[in-house]
């Protein structure tokens, strides 16, 4: 498994891992129709953007690509208010059988973070994403809050729940 920046000619892989982790994880807030709406061009656009940003040190993405292909993908996103510039969001995704994957990818992002003098890192999600919430909890991160009934899904209220890492 390799762990790297992804590339504009990854985009296809990218669109192919994207449906895959949608269809796999019913905890996703995407949802397939988003999926649908996506295609070669826009993905490219999207990396573009992803490149452009790391440059800037606002956002870095990594992606972790074993030989069947692009397994998890995550990144860590700098807030933008003056107050908040050593805090980063974190969020990532990963097919199933993959979560040493994603931690091995949480703790890169970590590590960049570091470097880019990120402080704290906030992730938060579904209450009920329990792969995910379980990956950053061995990670070290902590629940610091949850609002209730923040998602609703089909009619049914979720919570959000916020894990922190300093």
């Amino acid at each position: 498994m390799e762990i790297r920046q992804p590339q504009l000619a990854d985009a296809e892989k990218l669109l192919i891992f994207f449906e895959k982790l949608v269809k796999a994880d019913p905890e996703r807030v995407e949802r397939m129709e988003d999926v649908k709406s996506l295609n070669v061009q826009k993905e490219e656009e999207w990396i573009a953007h992803r490149l452009s940003e790391a440059q800037k040190q606002e956002m870095f993405t990594l992606i972790a690509e074993t030989e069947e292909g692009i397994a998890a993908e995550g990144e860590i996103e700098r807030l933008k208010r003056w107050p908040e510039r050593h805090v980063a969001e974190i969020r990532f995704g990963a097919l199933p059988g993959y979560e040493e994957a994603a931690f091995q990818m949480v703790e890169e992002l970590e590590e960049i973070a570091r470097k880019s003098n990120i402080e704290i890192l906030l992730f938060f999600h579904f209450a009920t994403a329990q792969r995910a919430i379980e990956i950053m909890k061995k990670a070290e991160y902590e629940e610091v809050g949850r609002v209730e009934g923040y998602y609703k899904r089909e009619g049914e209220y979720i919570d959000r729940i916020y894990l922190a890492k300093r």
